[in-house]
């Protein structure tokens, strides 16, 4: 069975049909998308609210890149959301 703490084989990424790495490399994603599927992915299953965060964060620098800006240029780019009311759907 796999280990959370091996690194060649860890069990957070084994809960899925396909794992995160195999469908992050056949779809040839780019590396800040798959670091999102990598950290949404594997966020129940080890590092939680941290690992969601990791995936905004990622999100935040291509959204810098495609209005123009440094990747990690600092300042929060999406809105939080404090509330379902505040989801405009």
């Amino acid at each position: 069975m796999p280990s959370p703490t091996d690194p060649t084989n860890p069990s957070h990424y084994n809960q899925f049909s396909i794992e995160p790495i195999d469908f992050i490399m056949s779809n040839s994603l780019p590396f800040w998308a798959g670091n999102v599927v990598k950290y949404v992915c594997r966020a129940d299953n080890k590092g939680g609210v941290e690992d969601l965060r990791k995936a905004i964060r990622y999100i935040e620098f291509r959204i810098n890149e495609l209005e123009g800006r440094k990747a990690t240029e600092d300042g929060p780019v999406v809105t939080p959301i404090t509330s379902f009311d505040d989801v405009p759907f």
